[in-house]
């Protein structure tokens, strides 16, 4: 599985792509959630505002990157196998479970 991490981990012009719509995504969803806007009118102070956002903007950021980084793992070891059993390559982080 080691020398299947360098060919999953090289950058590519789909994988930028897929970086570029995920961040664009999560941005859009997020400006047009209600309850997000409900916490900013709710809260105490403009500094408790802003330590919410960026508490929430640093727990968000690990999640995804932990997600990602296990679902290259997760790809990385599928190609180390003799015959592939990823159906769906957007699953792959459930092959580890």
């Amino acid at each position: 599985a080691e020398g299947k991490w360098g060919e999953v981990a090289t950058w590519s012009d789909k994988g930028f792509e897929s970086l570029v719509t995920l961040i664009l995504a999560v941005v859009a969803a997020e400006m047009f959630n209600m309850g997000s806007w409900q916490r900013v009118y709710a809260a105490e102070s403009v500094a408790a505002l802003r330590k919410g956002c960026a508490l929430g903007a640093v727990l968000i950021f690990l999640t995804m990157f932990l997600f990602g980084l296990s679902g290259m793992l997760a790809e990385a070891q599928d190609r180390s196998r003799p015959e592939s059993t990823l159906v769906i390559k957007a699953l792959a982080f459930f092959d580890l479970l």
